[in-house]
């Protein structure tokens, strides 16, 4: 599941933005919390084998693990919206967006 939502979240930043645009190159942030998620599942994992030591250390990383992928989860699906919003702001008839500049001078 979570390479299912990376993967969405990671093209559908590529669709939003266009090519050029800056924030076109957090499309990697879905991989980082694809990471992050794998990261963390490895540390539970760890957490739960070697139980009933505590390994604190490994908790605390856990933790800010999680932290860290809820983040860049979290932050792909804002930016996200805000690409839509943005490109349905550009194709509304009659909004104000700016037009592009042409290349003839004014008289």
């Amino acid at each position: 599941l979570p390479i299912l939502a990376a993967s969405f979240l990671a093209v559908a930043m590529t669709m939003v933005f266009p090519a050029g645009h800056s924030l076109r190159k957090l499309n990697v942030a879905p991989v980082l919390a694809l990471l992050a998620d794998y990261l963390e599942n490895a540390a539970v994992l760890a957490l739960l084998l070697y139980y009933p030591n505590h390994l604190d250390g490994v908790a605390s990383v856990a933790g800010v693990i999680t932290l860290a992928k809820h983040g860049f989860y979290w932050g792909s699906a804002l930016l996200v919206l805000y690409g839509l919003v943005l490109a349905a702001l550009r194709t509304r008839p009659g909004s104000r967006a700016p037009a592009r500049r042409s290349n003839r001078t004014r008289q």
